[in-house]
């Protein structure tokens, strides 16, 4: 019997981290509430029809299309001092060079606790 398709779609992700899926997600594991077993990054699957977010991301590729840039969609909710970053998977690579440069140029292109942070990831990563 063939798999599910959010157990398909669990796999593809956790193929796509260089991880695999944990089969037991949620509070059933004994290792991980996560999706994937990725030992750094808790990675949560959720695949339904639609998202409304998808909508606005597919209007802000049209428009970075005409650009010839990367899109990407940032959403904050009022009060929240974090926002989310939205990309394509396919274009994921290409804005951490993008970040890895900004972040490797002396130019303020982005506020200093980013910066910070973004440093201290990349050194992880060496």
């Amino acid at each position: 019997m063939a798999d599910k398709a959010w157990k398909q779609f669990e796999r593809r992700v956790a193929s796509f981290f260089g991880t695999s899926r944990n089969s037991l997600s949620g509070m059933n594991s004994k290792l991980t509430a996560s999706d994937t077993l990725h030992p750094s990054l808790f990675i949560e699957c959720k695949q339904r029809q639609s998202f409304a977010h998808h909508t606005t991301y597919l209007d802000a590729k049209g428009k970075a299309k005409q650009e010839d840039k990367i899109p990407i969609l940032v959403t904050h909710e009022k009060g929240a001092k974090d926002f989310l970053i939205t990309c394509s998977s396919k274009d994921l690579l290409a804005v951490a060079a993008v970040l890895t440069q900004t972040v490797a140029e002396p130019k303020d292109a982005l506020p200093k606790p980013v910066r910070k942070k973004l440093k201290r990831y990349h050194k992880t990563m060496e």
